[in-house]
């Protein structure tokens, strides 16, 4: 089987990867066309500091990539997911049409991909390093429970390098009790999320507290809502001269969700990945959500809008330069079997996937049925040119996400905000 594997992603990848040099040989006099990609410059970036392109995911779904000699490399079928972040970490590639494959699907890092603005395709890299590693898809080993799953194995290095997360401090954790003032989502590298709330205690003090990475926490249903009660124990750690909190657990009222163990390692971590408790040898301690959501497994899923359902996911808008999900459009079920429904754009940074895929929303139903409208898919450049993308995360209180930075992107969501803002040198 892995021979197999191997053999269709190596022709893949020659195929892809190579066209770019057997096509200079055979035109060594050509210029370059108009429809071709700019040059790659720093940091993999082919557009300006601030620009933004938004594509419906429905729409990429069946759409060709190419390689940079605009040769068609595969369709793409699917998208995998950061459940926390929104990141898009891979494509779902069928190649049959190109390589003659049987039906062969292949898992392709979005990384691997540049987004090209003139001809509005996802183009392959030039010189992609690890095409031997790309996985074959299998839905029905997607969908698999356990370590076997292959959402599970592409996850893996969510799972690693967290042993500075360790907690070795000797002291009982301290009673945190309040209410949600801001939630925060600090993304430091591709893999990492951290969400950050600042509790107004009940005796009217304001503590920052890590929590723990987005997608854990959302893997095991942990929503936060702006005003909403918690009820956090945290233990401090200093770094660097600045001393922090850090949650063990958290829940409201009797339902607690634990995050260090009682040897100060964190759930997320690999060290869980293996019990030796007596008659429990070998089984797995970590969470078995996967971090990784395909986005044909959140189409039609019910939203919640804090205590309220508030609709469904009709779509997504990626922003295909840094691959993120930048918005989830919704049907806010107004109207009666949905006759002259208005299709409404909630920003990503304030939903969370939980378990079992289910969805809900920092918002009330009324910020959802009068958030800004959905554009089409024509409408889609406007939309990104002229900024009115960013009204829509005006009318949620959080602040415009920063697409063209992925890395040491903050996004917050506080009672407070009452209009959108972007993160200053002041927030880094």
């Amino acid at each position: 089987m892995w021979t197999k594997r191997l053999s269709a992603l190596t022709a893949l990848a020659v195929f892809c990867v190579a066209g770019t040099a057997a096509r200079a040989q055979s035109e060594p006099n050509s210029t370059t066309r108009p429809s071709d990609p700019p040059r790659e410059r720093a940091g993999d970036r082919t557009h300006d500091r601030g620009m933004v392109a938004f594509h419906s995911a429905d729409e990429m779904r069946g759409t060709e990539i190419y390689n940079q000699s605009h040769e068609k490399c595969g369709t793409i079928r699917d998208l995998v997911i950061d459940r926390g972040s929104g990141r898009v970490k891979f494509l779902v590639v069928d190649t049959r049409s190109n390589m003659n494959m049987g039906g062969k699907k292949m898992v392709i890092p979005y990384k691997a991909m540049t987004w090209d603005p003139q001809s509005k395709h996802l183009m392959l890299k030039n010189g992609t390093d690890h095409s031997e590693n790309w996985r074959e898809f299998n839905k029905d080993r997607w969908s698999m429970a356990g370590p076997d799953s292959l959402s599970y194995q592409l996850s893996s290095s969510y799972y690693k390098n967290v042993a500075t997360d360790r907690y070795a401090g000797k002291d009982e954790p301290m009673h945190l009790k309040g209410r949600i003032k801001e939630i925060e989502r600090r993304t430091t590298d591709e893999d990492a999320q951290k969400v950050i709330v600042t509790v107004v205690t009940d005796d009217g003090k304001e503590e920052r507290v890590t929590v723990g990475p987005s997608w854990y926490l959302a893997g095991n249903s942990v929503a936060f809502f702006r005003e909403n009660p918690v009820d956090l124990y945290v233990f401090k750690r200093t770094e660097d001269g600045t001393t922090s909190y850090y949650a063990r657990s958290v829940g409201s009222g009797q339902e607690m969700t634990t995050l260090y163990d009682a040897e100060g390692w964190p759930a997320w971590s690999e060290h869980q990945k293996s019990d030796t408790t007596p008659g429990k040898a070998g089984k797995d301690k970590r969470s078995m959500t996967s971090p990784l959501v395909l986005a044909s497994e959140l189409d039609g899923k019910a939203l919640n809008c804090r205590a309220d359902m508030c609709g469904k996911v009709d779509d997504m808008l990626i922003e295909c330069h840094s691959g993120h999900v930048a918005f989830v459009s919704i049907d806010p079920n107004q109207n009666f079997l949905g006759i002259a429904d208005t299709k409404r754009l909630v920003p990503w940074s304030v939903v969370t996937v939980g378990a079992d895929n289910k969805l809900w929303i920092d918002a009330d139903k009324a910020m959802v049925v009068s958030a800004p409208e959905t554009p089409k898919e024509k409408d889609l450049e406007a939309f990104a040119n002229n900024a009115s993308y960013k009204r829509v995360y005006g009318s949620f209180r959080v602040p415009v996400s920063e697409f063209d930075d992925p890395m040491y992107k903050h996004e917050k969501r506080s009672e407070s905000n009452t209009s959108p803002r972007t993160a200053t040198d002041g927030d880094k």
